[in-house]
């Protein structure tokens, strides 16, 4: 189906193609217009960034290379970092600390944290939730580069004595992450995540090593190498990250991959590598974003949605590609494809950052923005709502548009301009239904296209319109339609309980294109019931065509004078003769 739309006035996040087998012919009575077609669209991003950020620690120093998590077990966030006189300081940087009891509203005094190992530059390489309310920080202490770790019982008023990472022989290992996992007996297992190499150090041509601890973090051991390098090859995979999908089960680790020599890298990557037996081996590196760099952080959201905070490389006065603005990326299929969700902070450089998942559906991104370059830095946080099930799997229902005048055209014959009414703008195939609606029609007479699976919105005036979904493969006249999520069945059911009228779009399981209808409804009853353990609800209603707006057979020019191509002059005669 070739839809045309006036310029510059294309429906938003719509691709239109045209088959190659779109078709459109008018009904024996003249009332119906058949399409073929396919449907493009695009899914809005999962979160939305607050329009403004919360300063955590603003100071004289340079305040960078944030992680933060969320005990589970008592709700307390926790954020770590480096603190330093400037972005590169061999001894005075430290690690501090902050918690929040609020779920980020507010932030405790940092800590430094001490673990006596001297004049050093130390920092921040992440931070993981223990039993019984504790928390594990992973560290650096550089020259020479090694990874520490360390638990406080207190909220971080004082830690263990640090016990060293362990890594391979003739090895250096520049520490980068912390990741707790579960492996396949159900234990938890603590991953260190680091970049290095045999020699000389050589951040050029860096590898990922994995190091494991299987007893808390008392000892350590290697556990994989990713992305092995040989010294002077100028491709390095660089600042591994690990989280576990909470729907598979499965590692993704996200890496950023660099080629070329110090700040004159000339390719910039993210790349994505896998694991299925909870980090033994890993799959060769892919690319999941171009043109992307930055400390890949990774969270895991409560929905499933991997999220990561990067920057887009920018180059600074001496020529280097080594800073940008913060930029997220998600993804909704356990890191196998990438969206960009956006640059969500304009002021400064990039100082690294993580996402957490709050007590709610929203994450908090706890983060670092270099105001002076290489002397001043400070921590910020920003709120990134969830969208509601309604919002936040969209797609432009463009077989009938709203407001949007539309020319509908086989190659045979076209339809004159048609412009629908400002109601059922959006089609909303939600998603893992456990909240749902029934809807008992009155079209006793529905032929076997009909009654086929279909998707249909129901537009409720001044709220937000919701997917219905037929399933009626006999001679079911139900509808249901589906959402998760209290709020979003808390609005349905006010809004169904409310007089007035409603729109029902109605496209079929071949994409045929009916005129739309109003309805009333005509009774409503509300019965409790259960589905998977989760408390939900079923309406049933009555609904009564009212009104066709649009008489498509007067819309139609040019249709009887073309001839039926050869394939349709063989068409069944019936719908019920129609093929699935």
């Amino acid at each position: 189906m070739l839809v045309t739309v006036e310029p510059n006035n294309v429906p938003p996040r719509v691709r239109i193609e045209t088959p190659s087998s779109s078709v459109a012919r008018v009904g024996a009575d003249g009332s119906r217009v058949v399409v073929r077609g396919s449907l493009q669209s695009e899914v809005p991003p999962p979160f939305t960034a607050a329009a403004s950020s919360s300063v955590v620690r603003d100071t004289a120093l340079y305040e960078a290379f944030p992680f933060v998590v969320r005990h589970p077990d008592t709700g307390v966030m926790m954020g770590a970092w480096r603190t330093s006189a400037t972005h590169v300081d061999n001894t005075g940087a430290r690690c501090a600390t902050s918690v929040s009891t609020n779920d980020g509203v507010t932030w405790s005094t940092p800590k430094i944290v001490n673990p006596g190992l001297g004049a050093r530059d130390q920092g921040a390489a992440g931070v993981v939730p223990l039993p019984g309310g504790k928390f594990g920080l992973h560290f650096m202490a550089k020259a020479p580069y090694q990874g520490w770790f360390t638990t406080t019982a207190d909220n971080g008023t004082t830690w263990s004595a640090p016990v060293e990472i362990s890594r391979p022989a003739g090895t250096w290992f520049f520490p980068c992450g912390l990741a707790r996992i579960t492996d396949g007996t159900g234990s938890m297992v603590l991953l260190a995540i680091g970049y290095g190499g045999t020699g000389a150090v050589d951040v050029n041509s860096a590898s990922t090593m994995v190091e494991v601890s299987r007893n808390g973090g008392l000892t350590w051991s290697h556990l994989a190498t990713i992305g092995e390098q040989t010294a002077g090859t100028n491709r390095a995979y660089l600042e591994g990250q690990i989280v576990q999908s909470p729907t598979s089960g499965e590692l993704v680790m996200l890496l950023r991959f660099e080629q070329g020599t110090g700040g004159g890298a000339t390719t910039y990557r993210i790349m994505v590598s896998r694991s299925t037996d909870y980090g033994a081996t890993w799959s060769v590196p892919s690319t999941a974003l171009n043109g992307l760099a930055g400390q890949p952080t990774l969270c895991a959201s409560r929905d499933g949605v991997l999220v990561t905070d990067l920057r887009v490389p920018e180059q600074d006065s001496s020529g280097a590609q080594t800073t940008g603005r913060h930029t997220w990326a998600y993804s909704r299929d356990d890191g196998r494809t990438w969206s960009v969700g956006g640059q969500f902070e304009t002021g400064g450089r990039m100082g690294y950052g993580q996402f957490c998942q709050t007590a709610g559906s929203d994450l908090l991104a706890f983060y670092s923005v270099e105001t002076t370059t290489n002397t001043n830095a400070d921590i910020r946080t920003r709120r990134f709502s969830a969208l509601s099930a309604a919002d936040a799997l969209v797609i432009y229902d463009y077989e009938c548009p709203q407001e949007t005048p539309v020319t509908y055209d086989d190659g045979y014959a076209s339809s004159a301009p048609v412009t629908m009414p400002d109601v059922g703008k959006w089609l909303i195939p939600c998603s893992r239904p456990s909240l749902g609606c029934r809807f008992d029609t009155d079209k006793e007479s529905l032929s076997a296209w009909e009654r086929g699976e279909t998707r249909s919105v129901l537009e409720i005036p001044g709220a937000k319109p919701f997917i219905v979904t037929r399933r009626s493969p006999g001679r079911s006249t139900s509808i249901d339609a589906f959402t998760y999520g209290a709020e979003d069945a808390q609005r349905i059911r006010a809004a169904l309980l409310a007089p007035g009228s409603y729109f029902l779009s109605a496209p079929s399981r071949f994409w045929m294109l009916e005129g739309a209808s109003y309805v009333d409804v005509s009774g409503v009853k509300e019965t409790p019931r259960g589905i998977q353990k989760t408390p939900a609800w079923n309406w049933s209603m009555t609904l009564t065509e009212v009104e066709r707006p649009i008489d498509l057979s007067t819309s139609l020019t040019g249709w009887d004078a073309m001839p039926d191509p050869p394939w349709m002059q063989t068409m069944p005669t019936s719908w019920a003769e129609m093929p699935a």
